[in-house]
């Protein structure tokens, strides 16, 4: 749990965590409000705003005369940061939380960048160019690499013109950058050289397939973007796959 909380934060995450991990399963009822402010020492209007907050999430449903219940798992909003940090504290779900993140981008940046060749502005093309630019001086650096590829990121995501498309690529974004960053396919597999990949790009490569999304930007080519973008995403995916069937490499993401 951060730090920095305040009283109704520290309560949120208290009871996010323990719903995520299971201490409340789906369709059991949180005890009352009243009991809840004795335990955590605090008033029940505080408690109250946590629920609340809970709720948002769709951890919970409050009913009258029923109390607070936990949702289904499918109902649980997980693209919010929070419910994934909640379900990292469980080291062995580790693995198979980023798993989904990847295949969850993997679906939606493409379709991202597809509708950015579509409607990308001048000053569009002019952000992702010196957003691309910066992935051409960090090639070379992992750490200067990852923050430069979290600038290609926002440029393209910034030039969306659908909202909903362009809200949950920013959430998964978001969710990999604050919990997940470490953990890429290019870190796991240089610490795992007894893997064979389908796959390793160079530094190189790479900025090859991010120069042709940038040329297909810029020539409005939204179908060959597409298909570029999907084809990079999915070679990262399938050794994402490989790396985490593997028990060492498992024990590492659960160790990180």
């Amino acid at each position: 749990m951060p730090d920095h909380l305040n009283l109704r934060q520290r309560i949120l995450y208290d009871l996010g965590e323990k719903i995520v991990l299971g201490h409340y399963p789906p369709g059991s009822v949180l005890p009352r409000e009243n009991d809840l402010a004795d335990h955590f020492d605090v008033s029940r209007t505080v408690v109250r705003e946590a629920i609340k907050g809970l709720a948002a999430r769709g951890l919970l449903v409050s009913r009258p005369n029923v109390g607070a219940t936990v949702n289904p798992r499918s109902e649980w909003q997980w693209i919010d940061s929070d419910v994934i940090a909640w379900a990292l504290v469980n080291r062995q779900n580790r693995a198979d939380i980023l798993l989904q993140v990847y295949e969850s981008f993997a679906v939606i940046h493409p379709a991202v960048i597809e509708n950015v060749a579509m409607h990308a502005t001048a000053e569009d093309q002019q952000a992702i160019w010196k957003a691309y630019r910066q992935l051409e001086k960090s090639r070379d650096e992992i750490d200067a690499w990852d923050q430069a590829i979290d600038g290609w990121y926002d440029a393209l995501h910034h030039a969306c013109r659908t909202p909903i498309l362009q809200s949950v690529a920013m959430r998964l974004s978001e969710i990999f950058a604050s919990n997940l960053r470490h953990l890429t396919a290019t870190r796991l597999a240089l610490e795992s050289p007894h893997i064979n990949l389908r796959w390793i790009p160079t530094s190189a490569e790479a900025l090859k397939h991010h120069r042709q999304i940038y040329q297909c930007i810029e020539l409005h080519d939204s179908d060959m973007a597409f298909l570029i973008a999907r084809r990079l995403l999915r070679a990262v995916l399938d050794n994402m796959r490989i790396l985490c069937a593997d028990p060492r490499v498992r024990h590492l993401i659960e160790t990180a």
